[in-house]
């Protein structure tokens, strides 16, 4: 069986990637393997406890694992909890957000002991990433499906602001990469997965080593339209601000 993860940063189109390689009947991808580090009363398909932190609460014995040895209480979660073999899997991994990945870097030190498959998803519009971070709170809703209601929400952006995150995302994005370049990860650009779906589909199951004519399309549809200007109330500040940087393309 063959072992990977989803390593991408938040907004970044984990849930259409997600969903996809779950259509397949011989692939698993867990999305919160590591998740809220609470118990989350009433949990429902969109909120619920991380894995992880389930595991680590379950017993004394578990608990006293996570704080005298953290990586021997993380390998036990992911040896035991996410990549036990079934016969019907060919193909088994869960989504690492950069947020688990700092905050656990015994999760990468498991995955560079067992050379797992590194897909790397990222989002190459980072304003827009920003932006979607932004509002999907005011739409009340982060995955809409389609036939949803959708409307279009406004914000305001300090573009000063703005270009130092967008700064710190970049070197994020990069940092990552270079942390699993040793497992030469196949790295996945969300715009492009989106535009030609079959054909990223067939790469990524490709990576994976299993056919991609068992998997089906996400019903997934985008919360915003594709142009910031619909988007920033203060759009022309915020232009004034990126042009002449190397963010000035995302506008």
């Amino acid at each position: 069986m063959t072992h990977f993860v989803v390593l991408a940063d938040r907004r970044t189109g984990t849930s259409l990637l997600l969903d996809t390689l779950n259509s397949h009947p011989e692939v698993e991808c867990v999305k919160r393997a590591f998740g809220l580090e609470k118990r989350v009363r009433n949990p429902d398909s969109n909120k619920h406890s991380g894995g992880y932190f389930l595991h680590r609460t379950e017993s004394i014995s578990n608990r006293m694992m996570h704080y005298r040895n953290r990586q021997a209480s993380i390998d036990s979660f992911l040896d035991e909890k996410i990549f036990t073999p079934r016969d019907h899997l060919e193909a088994a991994g869960f989504r690492l957000l950069y947020g688990a990945s700092k905050a656990y870097p015994e999760i990468g030190n498991w995955i560079h002991a067992h050379e797992v498959k590194v897909i790397h998803l990222v989002r190459e519009n980072l304003l827009k990433r920003l932006i979607s971070e932004k509002t999907a709170p005011l739409h009340k809703m982060h995955h809409p499906r389609a036939g949803a209601q959708i409307t279009t929400v406004k914000i305001m952006l300090d573009p000063v602001e703005t270009l130092e995150r967008l700064e710190r995302k970049a070197k994020r994005v990069e940092a990552e990469q270079l942390k699993f370049e040793a497992l030469k990860p196949l790295r996945v650009v969300y715009e492009e997965f989106s535009a030609n779906r079959d054909a990223e589909t067939a790469r990524v199951f490709d990576f994976l080593g299993v056919s991609a004519e068992q998997s089906e399309r996400s019903d997934l549809v985008k919360i915003n339209p594709d142009s910031i200007q619909e988007l920033v109330e203060n759009y022309d500040e915020l232009a004034a601000v990126l042009t002449g940087t190397p963010f000035e393309r995302f506008l």
